[in-house]
């Protein structure tokens, strides 16, 4: 359980109730500002770090620069839609929301990944290679929403029909935040990035290339 900010009359309320129902294996910690902002600092440093470690694996993957930033560019903005939706849906970033966030990259990399090998080194036309990765990429996402779907009502509103169970605040902000970065990630991958390699594609001195 996570509360908010406490005076001390508060906090001794509390250690008082806890300690009166004789709970076992029960901690209390408390997280000061300081070191809670030091927290959300290396959470966005590792953020950064891993985007960057990303885009260099994405660049020595393809060696061009067009394919390569379109698909940068769509898993940036699957990243900034997220923490967009988080402000919005007042989510506080935290360990949890932060490895959200980590997840969102990979599953963008795939789906772009996916689409720029298909165009650019499978055979047939344009067409042709995007429509088949978009019967593979929008399979694979939508698979995985119905399963972050399944745990956001599970872990949000399970309560409503087992008394008992309480709500699982974690896994509920992981996976709606998820499922709002998947979608934009549909969007930035079939319209964004399929935009752009549709362009790289057929300029004249590609399309023999890529046409065959």
């Amino acid at each position: 359980m996570q509360f908010g900010i406490m005076d001390d009359e508060q906090q001794h309320q509390l250690e008082k109730d806890v300690a009166s129902h004789n709970y076992s294996n029960l901690q209390i910690q408390q997280v000061g500002p300081i070191y809670g902002k030091t927290l959300q600092l290396q959470a966005l440093q590792a953020l950064c770090i891993s985007f960057i470690g990303m885009s260099i694996v994405v660049f020595l993957l393809f060696r061009t620069f067009i394919p390569s930033f379109a698909v940068i560019l769509s898993a940036f903005s699957d990243i900034m839609i997220a923490a967009a939706f988080m402000r919005v849906a007042g989510i506080e970033l935290s360990l949890g929301t932060l490895a959200a966030l980590l997840m969102l990259i990979g599953y963008s990399v795939d789906s772009d990944i996916l689409l720029t090998n298909r165009v650019i080194k499978r055979r047939g036309t344009v067409d042709e290679k995007v429509s088949k990765a978009m019967h593979t990429g929008i399979t694979m996402t939508t698979t995985t929403l119905a399963a972050l779907a399944s745990m956001y009502i599970v872990s949000t509103f399970s309560y409503l029909v087992i008394p008992s169970f309480t709500q699982i605040t974690l896994l509920s902000q992981i996976s709606i935040v998820l499922i709002a970065g998947l979608f934009a990630d549909m969007m930035n991958t079939w319209l964004l990035n399929t935009g752009i390699l549709r362009w790289y594609a057929m300029k004249p001195e590609f399309r023999g290339r890529y046409n065959r």
